[in-house]
Parts: C-alpha cells; structure tokens; sequence
C-alpha cells in the first residue's frame, strides 16, 4: 500500500504499477531532502522488518503543483527465502499529514 492509499497485490499488478509511477514525472520529480532514517528489527530466524523513514522535497501533484514536503515513513517486512536471498514480502507507505485528531499539553 502506498501513502495515498492504492494497494496492489501479486508480483504482476505491483510491478506493472510500480513501472508506471516510476515513469510518471510527478513522482520523479521528488528529491531526497536527506539520507533515510532506518532501523531493521529481527523477528525470527528468518524475518525481519526494516523501517524507514524519509523526507521528499518537490514531488508533484497530478492536479498541478508540488508537494512542499513529504515526511514519508514506510515499514518492510523481509522474509529469507530457500536461496538464502531476503524478498520483501509485505510493504506499507505512510506521510504523515498536518491534520491532528488527538492533542497532548
């Protein structure tokens, strides 16, 4: 699932989409603000989950304009396979929003 909520499921259907967000020039458009954060966390033998969190400077958007900044953070789960290489098995992207529901003092 991607930050704005599209969600595909099988190799074929993600990688037709990813093939067509990475051509689009509105995603290209965006830059690195700076190196990721990451942290990767060992759930068992033959896991582990990877998270990341990143800011974007400059993405754009498909009705016109830019996206000031996005503060994207994204989870991956890693599971080792027979041949001993680490296939992302699920992934989740998140931005975070301006919008607050709950407010601490």
């Amino acid at each position: 699932m991607n930050a704005f909520g599209t969600v595909r499921k099988g190799s074929a259907a993600i990688v037709e989409y990813l093939r067509g967000l990475f051509a689009d020039a509105n995603f290209g458009a965006g830059r690195p603000a700076g190196p990721p954060e990451v942290a990767v966390r060992r759930v068992g033998a033959d896991a582990v989950v990877v998270s990341v969190h990143m800011r974007i400077l400059g993405q754009g958007r498909v009705c016109g304009g830019e996206i000031p900044v996005r503060d994207n953070f994204s989870l991956h789960v890693l599971e080792r396979a027979a041949d001993g290489r680490w296939p992302v098995v699920s992934e989740l992207y998140m931005d975070a929003g301006e919008d607050a529901t709950y407010v601490t003092d």
